[in-house]
């Protein structure tokens, strides 16, 4: 396995195993993906993925919710 790969190895089987779909929109959409790579490059390949994913039904942003209570402290 190459060093880029590593990072991403299990959550490339995480997403395969358990979110079929989610998986097959992302491969869609970086199939889909024409922006070159490089310095200056406007959109960013990352912004150009975004509108992508956005344009096949995904959230922009998703907020981060705990299932742990906020508590303030009585102290």
């Amino acid at each position: 396995m190459s060093y880029s790969e590593y990072p991403f190895k299990f959550a490339k089987t995480i997403l395969q195993q358990h979110f079929p779909e989610q998986y097959e929109d992302i491969l869609l959409a970086i199939g889909a993906l024409r922006t070159p790579l490089g310095r200056g490059v406007r959109p960013t390949p990352a912004d150009a993925l975004a509108e992508l994913l956005h344009q096949r039904g995904w959230q922009r942003k998703q907020p981060v919710m705990s299932d742990i209570p906020i508590c303030a402290s009585t102290s």
